[in-house]
């Protein structure tokens, strides 16, 4: 179960995953041991699952998003598992999403 102190520790790392422990520790009136533990603790149980760095999508050419709707006649799990190993061959794919209703998948 998460509390506050908990739920502020990730605010922060979603705001700057670069802060420091000791900077963490303070932002939340921990000593960094108990800090520490804490990150620990949201690592094992799989809340926090990693660290990525965000980038500005028009300084490296990718200044134009597009979403494509997928709509097919194909559910059986051998072409499921053909379109997934395509698609993540693509780069140029950033990710793509099962969907319920009219069309079966969305593309980004």
């Amino acid at each position: 179960m998460l509390d506050k102190i908990d739920r502020k520790l990730l605010a922060l790392l979603q705001q700057d995953c670069t802060l420091s422990l000791q900077a963490l520790a303070e932002a939340v009136n921990l000593t960094t041991t108990p800090c520490w533990k804490r990150l620990k603790r949201l690592e094992d149980d799989g809340i926090l699952i990693g660290k990525v760095a965000l980038l500005d999508p028009e300084k490296i050419g990718l200044g134009l998003t597009a979403f494509v709707l997928i709509k097919t006649q194909h559910h059986s799990s051998e072409w499921y598992c053909r379109f997934v190993t395509v698609v993540t061959e693509m780069p140029e794919v950033l990710g793509f999403w099962r969907m319920a209703g009219e069309y079966d998948y969305l593309m980004r």
